[in-house]
């Protein structure tokens, strides 16, 4: 029996023993999006409840959570014996954790294979993070992006993601694939406008000779720090301010 699998990136939904799984209720997925959006740490019963009904927790809520959880104890671990601990969803002091590998959840597997492509050679870290980029199935928790508990992880994940999609074309390019480039950057740039070094690489990818006069050439700086920071771009630059250097390689420069 293998452990559940979780997506965050898109619809929430969980996959136990290679079935697909819809949550029909609602407060299941959130519960599950709130534990995940956690990474393992507990939330306490009073502030799941707080959560859940928006600061207004009815009377009975911890009662609530309590059905909810051994709903969801029972999806995630079908075979788990009567009486026996559970190994996933698990009460921690007075509130509940998850606990679950790093691989079984998309949002985790995304942020893991990230990180891993920052010191990769060109084509190992292009089929790194086309792997990670393939985890998106939408926004991150979809249906929740806007709740208190979920808008700074959203931020987060959804910096992380336009930074991947720019180091994948950046590794297309220092490959000299730069069609391959395109095909990724032209949908990424129309969809954040204003991530400058989106229309850099970009504007690198669509020259007409490649590669282009290497004399000067440099690699995007501060890759590694977008990458933990995931923060959106700065402003662009005037028009024809481009800088026309292409990539070089995998190389992480300082700020």
């Amino acid at each position: 029996m293998s452990a559940p699998q979780i997506r965050v990136l898109g619809p929430i939904g969980v996959n136990v023993d290679g079935v697909q799984l819809e949550l029909s209720k609602r407060r299941h997925r959130e519960i599950i999006a709130i534990l995940v959006a956690l990474r393992g740490r507990a939330i306490p019963t009073a502030s799941l409840a707080e959560e859940l009904w928006d600061g207004m927790p009815p009377n009975g809520a911890f009662g609530a959570i309590r059905t909810f959880v051994g709903e969801l104890r029972r999806i995630l671990e079908p075979h788990r014996k009567p009486r026996t601990m559970p190994s996933h969803l698990v009460t921690v002091g007075d509130g509940y954790a998850l606990r679950l590998d790093a691989d079984a959840v998309d949002a985790w597997r995304f942020e893991t294979a990230v990180l891993g492509a920052i010191e990769a050679p060109p084509d190992d870290a292009d089929s790194r993070l086309s792997t990670a980029l393939a985890e998106w199935n939408g926004s991150a928790y979809q249906e929740f992006s806007e709740h208190p508990w979920a808008v700074a992880e959203v931020t987060r994940l959804s910096g992380l993601r336009q930074t991947a999609v720019e180091r994948c074309a950046e590794a297309r390019l220092a490959d000299a694939r730069p069609t391959d480039a395109v095909s990724i950057l032209e949908t990424h740039v129309m969809a954040n406008p204003w991530r400058e070094e989106g229309w850099r690489l970009l504007a690198l990818a669509l020259l007409p000779k490649w590669p282009p006069r290497r004399s000067s050439c440099r690699a995007s700086r501060g890759t590694a720090q977008a990458v933990r920071r995931a923060r959106p771009g700065p402003q662009p630059r005037p028009h024809g301010s481009v800088d026309q250097n292409p990539p070089q390689g995998w190389a992480i420069g300082p700020v």
